[in-house]
């Protein structure tokens, strides 16, 4: 009998992806059947051995976090990345799954290993734990976020047993080609799509609120307290402007005219976009921010930092300003827009066009669906000539 199936298997939300690009490829491939998996739901279920892994954990990353190498606030990211989490997760599937009933398998991010040797197997990702060393910020992100060599060495593996790996960014590209060696042509950037729908047309009177939009929840990555800082300095020059915050709630209620909540519904999220005039998120560490496209979808002016991706998703001088990632550079950049209402609007449809024409959940699953049919259509076909 044929198989019938696709294998879709995640951990975690992925920002909301997760949830919206299963029924995106029930869409790109209506003749199968797609079976996802939760893996963390697998994590939950199997207490003992998430009480064993301590010890591996203090193995692993012990030394570390007593030294001070490693922050303590980013002990329960290492503690799910330990090889004894890595290795469990693959022996389950590999004793779970029959993958005659499968024609390919597909995970999001690149934190674990799914594939199975039986099955075609195809990544989509925003990042790589060497990426880490992509960010000038050493004290913030390499220091603190890359994984164990014993990690690494799995990781490699990973993408070396895999048939094409999607990826957001730029950046993501280079890694794997670079630091990894992947052939390049393995290596596909498609970009990412919004959690929120492509609004139709904008209010343009919202470029006169002179206020600005941060919308993000690692506050110290995304570079939180270089935009307040930017803003006072912004807000002297501009006394009536505002600056909120969504999806963090740092503590700066005596900052005048800045406001924070924590995350909220899309549905309260999308009232945000829609009134302010300017985004800014000068980002420390950033794997590809999903905000700056929602931000384009709605017409904003971005400002922000040149790590990461940023420099290819946001264009310099057409939808945005792109800096070094200091106070003062963001808070000029910043300025500069604040006083001229036809600068962000111009920026905006600028951002806007480019959106609509590459960062579209139906651009970015057509381009992965026909590599990967390709890829079907080949090993099927080599398949046939076998038998």
């Amino acid at each position: 009998m044929s198989a019938k199936k696709i294998l879709f298997i995640h951990a975690g939300s992925f920002s909301m992806v997760n949830a919206l690009l299963k029924n995106k490829l029930q869409d790109s491939f209506p003749e199968y059947q797609v079976h996802d998996i939760e893996m963390y739901d697998v994590l939950r279920k199997n207490k003992l051995i998430l009480f064993l892994n301590i010890f591996y954990f203090i193995k692993e990353y012990g030394a570390d976090f007593f030294l001070g190498r490693r922050k303590i606030e980013d002990a329960k990211r290492f503690y799910e990345s330990t090889l004894y989490i890595f290795d469990f997760l693959k022996n389950y599937l590999k004793k779970n799954i029959d993958t005659n009933q499968y024609v390919f398998s597909f995970q999001t991010q690149s934190i674990y290993d799914f594939g199975l040797n039986e099955l075609p197997h195809f990544i989509y990702t925003d990042h790589t734990n060497l990426c880490n060393f992509f960010y000038p910020t050493l004290s913030l992100a390499p220091s603190r976020l890359v994984k164990s060599d014993m990690y690494h060495a799995r990781e490699t593996k990973l993408y070396q047993n895999t048939r094409k790996i999607f990826v957001m960014g730029n950046h993501t590209k280079q890694s794997l080609v670079h630091q990894y060696n992947i052939d390049e042509s393995k290596v596909i950037e498609v970009g990412c799509g919004g959690n929120l729908p492509v609004p139709t047309k904008v209010n343009t009177d919202k470029y006169r609120n002179k206020n600005i939009l941060f919308v993000g929840d690692r506050w110290e990555l995304k570079g939180g307290w270089v935009l307040v800082e930017a803003f006072k300095i912004a807000r002297k020059h501009y006394p009536e402007a505002t600056l909120n915050i969504v999806g963090s709630k740092p503590p700066v209620a005596d900052v005048e005219g800045c406001y924070a909540v924590e995350q909220v519904p899309l549905d309260v999220l999308k009232g945000y976009y829609e009134q302010a005039s300017i985004f800014c998120m000068p980002s420390i560490v950033e794997t590809f921010g999903i905000v700056y496209v929602e931000a384009m979808y709605y017409r904003l002016p971005i400002v922000t930092s040149n790590i990461g991706s940023n420099s290819f998703t946001i264009q310099n001088g057409v939808s945005g300003i792109t800096t070094d990632g200091s106070v003062y550079q963001i808070s000029k950049a910043l300025i500069s827009l604040l006083s001229d209402e036809k600068k962000c609007q111009a920026y905006g449809e600028a951002g806007y066009e480019l959106a609509c024409k590459k960062y579209t959940w139906d651009v970015i699953l057509d381009q992965m669906s026909s590599e990967i049919g390709s890829e079907i259509d080949a090993i099927q076909t080599v398949g046939a000539k076998l038998q």
